[in-house]
C-alpha cells in the first residue's frame, strides 16, 4: 500500500504514466497482482488512461524485465521498499535502465539511539526482512552471475 499511495502522490507530482507490475503470485491463483493494484490507484483518484498494467513477473527481475520494452531509452522511477535499493539498482544497471529509486517503508525514522533491551516481536519482523532482502541479492547475483555495485 505504501508503494501504491508514493505511486500517486509522485503521479500527482509530475503527472507521469504510473507502470504497475505484476502476475499471479498471490494466495490466489486467479488473482493479478496488477489489476488489484490498479484497482487501488483508481479509488485513489487516478485516472484509468494514466495507469499501464503489465500482467507479468513474480519478482523484481523479471518486473522489470517485463517494463524494460515500455521505457527504451528512458529515465523511469522505480517506487520500492527502501531495503531493496541495492538490489533494484543492479538489476537496473543490468537491463540498461536509467532510474530514478523513490524509497518507502523505511524501517528507522532516522534516529538510531542505541541501547540495550530485550528482544520484541517488531526486531524479529525486521530481522526477517533484512534476511529476506539479503537472500534475494545473493540469488539474484548467483542465478544471473552478476556483480552488485555497493553504490
Amino acid at each position: 500500500m505504501q508503494r501504491l499511495t508514493q505511486a500517486v502522490i509522485t503521479h500527482m507530482e509530475t503527472n507521469a504514466p504510473i507502470i504497475v507490475t505484476g502476475g499471479n503470485f498471490l494466495s490466489d491463483p486467479e488473482i493479478v497482482y496488477a489489476h488489484k493494484a490498479k484497482q487501488f490507484l483508481v479509488s485513489l483518484g487516478v485516472e484509468e488512461t494514466s495507469i499501464i498494467t503489465i500482467s507479468k513477473g513474480y519478482d523484481t527481475l523479471t518486473e522489470m524485465r517485463a517494463v524494460k520494452h515500455l521505457v527504451p531509452n528512458k529515465d523511469i522511477s522505480i517506487i520500492s521498499s527502501a531495503s531493496h535499493r541495492l538490489r533494484v539498482k543492479a538489476i537496473a544497471n543490468s537491463l540498461d535502465l536509467t532510474i530514478n529509486f523513490i524509497p518507502v517503508d523505511y524501517l528507522s525514522g532516522g534516529e538510531l539511539t542505541p541501547y540495550l533491551s530485550w528482544p520484541n516481536a517488531n526486531a524479529f519482523l525486521a530481522f526477517q526482512r533484512a534476511i529476506y532482502e539479503y537472500l534475494a541479492i545473493v540469488k539474484y547475483a548467483v542465478s544471473k552471475n552478476h556483480s552488485l555495485a555497493l553504490s
